[in-house]
This record gives C-alpha cells, structure tokens and sequence, in this order.
C-alpha cells in the first residue's frame, strides 16, 4: 500500500518514491500473448499496415486527410512504433509550405501531428479560420454564424481536432490559444444541445 505524506491520514499527496510495479516485476508476469503464433500475427499486420501507407504515400489510395487519419489512429492505438519510417515519409508528402488546404479538419490534425512528429509547423495556418473580426469560425455544416451547432460526425471531428491540436501549443501562441476556447464553447455547445435532444 502506497504511503501518504504527512503524520496523520489526512493528506491526499501520495509519497511517488514507493514503486510497486517495477520492471522486474512486470516482466515476471505471464501472459498467453507471448506465444509464437501472435509474434507472427504482429509481423503480419505490421507488414500490411507498411504497405497501406506506401500506397497512400504514392497517391494510389487515399488523400491528405486520409493519410493524416491513418497516422493518427496508428498512434492512439500505440502501435506507430513500428512504422516510423512510413509515418514520417506520409507525414511529408503534401504538408509543405506550398500546400493550401482550407479543410479546418486536415488543418487542424495536421498542424497536430507534425508537431507531436518534431516538425516545426507555425500555428498561423489556422489564421484562415477566423473571419474579418478575428474571431474563429467554422463554415462546413449549417452552422449560421455559430446560432446553431452542428452535431454530425465531420462537424464534431474538425472542431475536436481543433480542440487537440490547441493542446499542443507553444507558449504565448495566441491562435493557439483562441483556437482552445472557441473549441472548448463549441464541443461544451454539442454536449449541451445533445443532452436536451
């Protein structure tokens, strides 16, 4: 049992120096997931997870959003490890200075994913997102100026992105943090016209 600081049981801090879960320990343990039969099927779904994302390297199936999802499921799922070469080399193509997406979805899980990947990516792409007063806006769905929130799926992913990618700011990045409340209110709205539906 985890020890407390303090003299009395009153305190809720608890004393992190005590570690029960060591790595000996945890190695000590038995799983049926180390059998021969499940190295293969890892190998097997990592050599085809590989081949997915060249084909969406070279064009053959699939678009930036596409890649940018597939990158983002692969490291919720905690298994971009193995293919960081491919992430990097998906991650690369069409994300350059050059590239004008006006999707605030791929924008916003872009500008997300190539920071978590080290990439120096300013926060001002999400400038083309607010309108002439400097607020953010959201123009897909039938929003109409923000009166009513949209609840479909592609609404809610784009400002969730959004929302994600606020969480990755850089200190004293204004868009970023403007992108957070606005985000924030939006999903906070969602939630509020879903519960009274």
């Amino acid at each position: 049992m985890a020890s407390f600081k303090g003299d009395d049981n009153s305190s809720s801090i608890p004393d992190r120096s005590l570690n029960l879960w060591d790595d000996d320990f945890v190695q000590s343990m038995e799983t049926p997931y180390g059998g021969s039969e499940y190295r293969e099927r890892l190998e097997t779904l990592v050599k085809e997870e590989k081949i997915l994302l060249k084909e969406m390297k070279t064009g053959l199936d699939g678009d930036l959003i596409e890649r940018l999802e597939m990158v983002d499921a692969l490291q919720c799922l905690g298994i971009d490890r193995y293919c960081q070469a491919e992430i990097k080399a998906a991650l690369g193509i069409g994300l350059g200075s050059g590239s004008v997406t006006k999707n605030l979805n791929a924008t916003a899980l872009g500008l997300r994913l190539l920071r978590l990947h080290h990439y120096d990516v300013s926060a001002d792409v999400l400038e083309d997102f607010k309108d002439k007063s400097g607020q953010f806006f959201f123009s897909e769905g039938n929003n109409d100026n923000n009166q009513n929130v949209i609840v479909d799926e592609h609404g809610m992913g784009s400002i969730l992105n959004l929302f994600r990618a606020s969480m990755v700011a850089f200190l004293r990045e204004k868009v970023m943090e403007e992108a957070k409340i606005f985000s924030s209110t939006y999903l906070r709205q969602i939630l509020e016209k879903l519960e009274n539906t």
